[in-house]
């Protein structure tokens, strides 16, 4: 299980505590820019008891991507939850590059917050998008980012509100096709 921005832990000790209720030796990790947030995540992961469950790693998420896949945090079987949270202009980049490291497989959900309010017209496009629209997205892309063009989401969304009493939603993308290759 994987959060990318975990402000100060509330959504990281919700996913956490009901991942170990429903499997104990499962492990979530959150993905923090903001050292300060880190470690104020880090204490209150502590104080909920679940700092066997919660792994906090700090840095920009694109970099700790990479670096967890490459150092096999995850391990090799990808990630069955994904949880975007962090800066919303890099949720496209780090979904694609979740996928071109192998992260995103076969059957993983990925819940994508706040869709309304600011809203995220590329994330939505790329998880709604078919092949031939992928492939024509990815011509302008540069480096790691460009996904796995093959991969087909299943989309629904989920109403929610924002404190304020604004409302906001969460898309929430399952994949039901991977490419082989």
């Amino acid at each position: 299980l994987v959060e990318l921005g975990g402000y100060t832990g509330y959504s990281c000790i919700l996913f956490a505590s009901t991942a170990r209720d429903v499997n104990p030796s499962a492990k979530y990790y959150c993905l923090e820019y903001n050292p300060i947030f880190g470690a104020v995540i880090m204490a209150l992961v502590h104080l909920a008891g679940l700092e066997d469950t919660v792994r906090v790693i700090i840095g920009s998420s694109t970099d700790t991507i990479k670096w967890c896949t490459t150092k096999g945090t995850w391990g090799t079987a990808g990630a069955d939850f994904v949880f975007l949270d962090h800066l919303k202009p890099m949720y496209t980049p780090d979904l694609r590059l979740m996928e071109s490291l192998g992260v995103v497989r076969m059957g993983t959900v990925i819940a994508a917050d706040n869709m309304v309010k600011p809203g995220n017209p590329p994330y939505h496009e790329w998880v709604n998008a078919d092949k031939n629209k992928k492939e024509e997205i990815v011509k302008s892309i540069k480096g790691e980012e460009k996904g796995k063009t093959g991969i087909r989401y299943e989309n629904t969304w989920i109403e929610s509100w924002e404190l304020q009493a604004v409302p906001d939603d969460i898309e929430v993308s399952i994949v039901v096709e991977y490419p082989e290759a």
